[in-house]
């Protein structure tokens, strides 16, 4: 009875620390006033990063990135001169993405919830592809597959929180194929070549 008593503790204690271990970034993103943004990030790793904002057409309205590898980011961005609007927020730091939307009013921003986006795996073995895709905003996710500019074929994953796939490639010509797997406000690339 101990040792099955011990054995749930120690299993219990596992899990615990594996959620623990996987820590997300410090991410803080505040109106100041005067149409500006305070951003504060601490990633887990020094990495290169970026900061993007589009508007709601996908059109890039500012872009900023590091020159080398930070530790972090402490920055205001001076937003008034973009027009009134509703705007996506992301900043990129190795495979994790934390979006956020913004509506700028006068010389007001309202900041929405953040959303920490990670990039999909994808492998490619013996003539197969392996996809897996954590979908935190929970958005409907397609996979598009292009050989030579020109759409070979596409796939529905779904919009389940974990997208597992596995695309056989036995049957298709050989050549370079590019990979897109995109959700309502992301997309990723994928090359290889078969």
């Amino acid at each position: 009875m101990k040792t099955r008593n011990i054995f749930f503790v120690m299993v219990a204690m596992l899990i615990t620390s594996a959620v623990f271990a996987t820590e997300t970034p410090k991410f803080k993103i505040a109106p100041k006033g005067d149409g500006k943004l305070l951003v504060l990030y601490e990633p887990e790793n020094t990495l290169p990063m970026e900061v993007t904002i589009t508007d709601e057409y996908g059109n890039i309205a500012y872009q900023w990135e590091s020159k080398t590898p930070e530790q972090g980011l402490k920055k205001v961005f001076n937003l008034s001169d973009l027009e009134k609007g509703n705007y996506n927020f992301m900043v990129k730091c190795g495979n994790k993405r934390l979006t956020t939307s913004l509506n700028l009013k006068k010389d007001n921003i309202k900041v929405g919830p953040t959303v920490v986006i990670s990039e999909p795996f994808f492998n490619f073995r013996n003539n197969m592809l392996y996809i897996t895709y954590l979908n935190v905003p929970k958005h409907n996710v397609y996979v598009n597959i292009y050989k030579d500019g020109k759409h070979y074929t596409g796939l529905y994953l779904g919009k389940e929180f974990d997208l597992q796939k596995c695309i056989d490639f036995n049957s298709a010509a050989s050549g370079t194929y590019d990979v897109v797997l995109t959700g309502s406000s992301d997309s990723h690339l994928y090359t290889l070549t078969r």
